[in-house]
């Protein structure tokens, strides 16, 4: 019985290890976000788009012509109207599955996934947003491409282009129509990887 408690952990141990096996990258990214929210006409003020930034750190587990991504990544959302609109800063965390479809000195590889959000800070024409009023954690669906110059598996530059459908309603009082109010964004990153 104790031969086989042991033998039972020890293959345990191996499948918790083998991810730590595998080829790792981190990356460093920064750019431009494009947001916006869905139903923008449900809100005061002739609202438009707002130009944020974006940035943080990148995980790659894997190689070969899959591997998981893992993201943290800060990132400027909402909508710019007429007495200040809606400016939220989030947390974004994104998980996605990498395909990577020509890997010939420069890689190309198309990306889909979910992301979840947490609300760093709010305004609302130009004051903190009162609490409550708009969701904290928000979930996404993002799909994007990405662009390596540089090893598959070694130090690399990147730039890429990612859309973030926003899933969460984010509950804003001023709404008219509570029912469709989710970001919308688009981000263009440059980076490194190594």
């Amino acid at each position: 019985m104790k031969s086989r408690s042991t033998s039972l952990l020890a293959l345990t141990l191996a499948f918790a290890a083998a991810p730590l096996a595998l080829p790792a990258q981190w990356g460093l990214k920064a750019g431009a976000s494009f947001a916006n929210v869905s139903n923008s006409g449900a809100l005061p003020g002739n609202p438009g788009s707002r130009t944020g930034l974006a940035g943080g750190v990148s995980l790659r587990i894997g190689s070969g012509a899959f591997s998981l991504g893992l993201e943290g990544l800060y990132d400027q959302q909402g909508v710019d109207a007429t007495g200040g609109g809606i400016q939220l800063n989030m947390a974004d965390v994104p998980a996605y599955l990498n395909w990577r479809i020509i890997n010939a000195g420069i890689g190309v590889t198309a990306y889909a996934g979910p992301q979840v959000s947490f609300l760093i800070s709010c305004k609302s024409g130009g004051t903190t947003c009162p609490s409550g009023t708009v969701a904290t954690t928000t979930y996404a669906g993002i799909i994007g491409g990405r662009v390596k110059f540089g090893s598959a598996q070694g130090f690399g530059i990147t730039g890429e282009a990612r859309y973030i459908y926003g899933l969460t309603n984010l509950n804003k009082d001023t709404i008219t129509n509570p029912g469709s109010y989710e970001t919308r964004s688009l981000l263009v990153l440059a980076g490194i990887e190594f």
